[in-house]
């Protein structure tokens, strides 16, 4: 009936917004070199389809509700032995790339938009999956320990000149298994058709760690 959204529906929705940060918010060279010549058309297409999202199908960033029957009783940790949804697999993956966006020098323009971004994200995951919220928090809340023990790292003398950290925080193994009911299915690429290839978070001085936290 009117409303209704099928896993197909989520799964194409999920392909397109995946594809969209692929083309115009990975590349942070060109995105900082467009924002400098005050050309934002592209990445404005980016952040209004995941506004769209979010707003009219936030199924997209959660569990199916039909394929969620244990998932309250049920942590998720990601790792390479453990399943991984793919709608929690999606939601990192996304949320790893604002990140990128507000690591980068260059992308300031981007900055207040993209924690808009993940506040938003992280207010409708709320509402849908308490215990993916929570997982998602705790992820945080690593990656603000993480930041603090690299700055001290940038500002101790004895670091090397050439240090370049990195974050490895909401980062989905391509080789995890996926649970998409009750039968894990491997390789979330191939049972999703969706490219959710990681891209490092590099924090090349103490100003991106900074910036982040």
């Amino acid at each position: 009936h009117e409303g209704t959204i099928t896993s197909e529906h989520v799964s194409k929705y999920r392909k397109v917004l995946c594809q969209l940060i692929n083309r115009f918010l990975t590349n942070l060279d060109k995105v900082s070199q467009d924002l400098a010549k005050s050309n934002q058309s592209q990445c404005e297409i980016s952040f209004q389809f995941i506004e769209q999202c979010m707003t009219s199908r936030p199924e997209i960033f959660v569990k199916m509700p039909e394929l969620a029957k244990d998932h309250a009783t049920k942590e998720i940790n990601v790792s390479p032995q453990t399943d991984v949804d793919i709608g929690f697999a999606v939601t990192s993956w996304v949320i790893s790339r604002l990140l990128r966006l507000l690591a980068t020098r260059g992308c300031e323009k981007l900055h207040s938009r993209s924690i808009d971004l993940i506040v938003n994200l992280l207010q409708g995951v709320k509402v849908k999956d308490i215990v993916m919220f929570r997982n998602l928090l705790f992820e945080f809340i690593y990656s603000l320990q993480d930041l603090v023990k690299i700055s001290d790292k940038y500002y101790d003398e004895n670091t090397p000149e050439d240090f370049c950290a990195e974050l490895q925080r909401f980062s989905i193994p391509i080789n995890s298994t996926v649970r998409t009911g009750d039968t894990p299915t491997k390789g979330i690429e191939e049972q999703t058709d969706i490219d959710l290839t990681s891209k490092l978070l590099l924090l090349p001085d103490e100003h991106a760690c900074e910036m982040l936290q």
